[in-house]
């Protein structure tokens, strides 16, 4: 946008004008921003597709409230990774008491 007074005199009468409506543009980017990312986090099923989709946009959030988004995005990356630590450990303890192939007398339980 083109002003017709020097943009560096804060003493411009239209100066605290357009300044506020710069802020107001600005905030109204990062919210856009925001849900471009949130978007984006709504079809990650694998803690991969979820870690390439957060460095993606942590290398792009340069604006502090976007990087504080972008970083609590990542305690849903982290909530993701345990839940498929827990599922392996799950189908591990389930595999432990009952193996799939019968254990042949003086091998090993565990290998």
């Amino acid at each position: 946008q083109s002003v017709d007074y020097d943009l560096l005199d804060v003493r411009a009468a239209k100066w605290p004008d357009d300044f506020s409506a710069f802020k107001n543009q600005m905030h109204d980017l990062e919210v856009m921003y925001m849900n471009v990312v949130s978007g984006a986090f709504e079809g990650v099923g694998t803690v991969q597709s979820a870690v390439e989709v957060l460095d993606s946009f942590h290398l792009l959030a340069k604006r502090e409230r976007i990087k504080a988004f972008v970083e609590k995005k990542s305690e849903a990356l982290y909530a993701l990774f345990i839940g498929e630590i827990n599922n392996i450990q799950k189908e591990f303890q389930h595999f432990k008491k009952q193996p799939l192939l019968p254990i042949v007398q003086g091998h090993p339980n565990y290998a």
